[in-house]
């Protein structure tokens, strides 16, 4: 009797610690030549206006990320990402963002985010775009929330991209996470 209840409650406490287990965690660290940028005061929006080239470097095995992908997720447009020659930000005051993905001299794809609509906000010196996701087939479901936090240093346009979510097997939970470093440099026409 006492063995049974030895593996029951061994099977209960493996059930339990699954979770913890098989989480998938992973954190890049910013690297030492990237320069933070300097804090804002609270509850103000970094001014994150200027030019920016459209493909920015990242820490994951040096590759590309396209800086529209990344400013538009909450309207995602069908352009060609790789088409992009610049993305250009006009922030006007602490509540508005005017956008605008172009091809040398032409508009791709243009938006405006309100503060007030909550298409961003503003913390700790960052400015956030947040989308929260839900899906689910079968026997799996997963909800997550990526949080992207744009400010400037250096000339540099700086994100920070914040993942976090749980997938259901069944009844196995399994939760994640991730933050990722990006930098766009500034745009420079050529003649």
């Amino acid at each position: 009797m006492k063995n049974a209840i030895k593996r029951s409650c061994t099977a209960a406490l493996m059930f339990v610690m699954m979770p913890f287990v098989t989480s998938c965690i992973s954190h890049q660290k910013l690297p030492s030549n990237w320069t933070l940028p300097e804090p804002a005061p609270i509850g103000t929006c970094p001014d994150i206006s200027g030019q920016y080239i459209g493909l920015g470097e990242s820490i994951k095995n040096k590759t590309t990320v396209p800086l529209g992908y990344e400013l538009f997720i909450k309207n995602h447009p069908l352009v060609k990402w790789q088409e992009v020659s610049h993305i250009s930000i006009q922030q006007q005051g602490q509540n508005l963002l005017n956008i605008v993905a172009w091809k040398d001299n032409e508009v791709l794809y243009s938006a405006s985010l309100s503060k007030d609509s909550d298409d961003f906000t503003c913390e700790d010196g960052w400015l956030k775009i947040e989308k929260w996701t839900l899906w689910g087939i079968g026997m799996a479901a997963e909800t997550s929330a990526t949080s992207r936090s744009f400010a400037t240093a250096d000339g540099y346009l700086l994100e920070k991209r914040e993942s976090g979510g749980l997938l259901m097997l069944a009844i196995l939970p399994i939760p994640g996470s991730s933050v990722e470093w990006f930098r766009f440099a500034p745009y420079e026409k050529s003649n």
